[in-house]
């Protein structure tokens, strides 16, 4: 089973696009995504204020 790298969901066989990556903390690995665009994970980088409990 191969997770996209870019969605973070499961790919099925014959439906993954094989991508190299250059980053310097996996240089040479090769990571996963789907053949048609699918959405990106949404990340937080910074917590939000009205999150937390009073």
């Amino acid at each position: 089973m191969k997770i996209c790298a870019r969605c973070d969901l499961r790919i099925l066989p014959g439906d993954e696009k094989p991508v190299d990556n250059a980053a310097p903390t996996g240089a040479g690995t090769t990571v996963y995504i789907h053949k048609h665009l699918c959405r990106k994970t949404p990340t937080q980088t910074s917590p939000r204020p009205w999150s937390r409990e009073s």
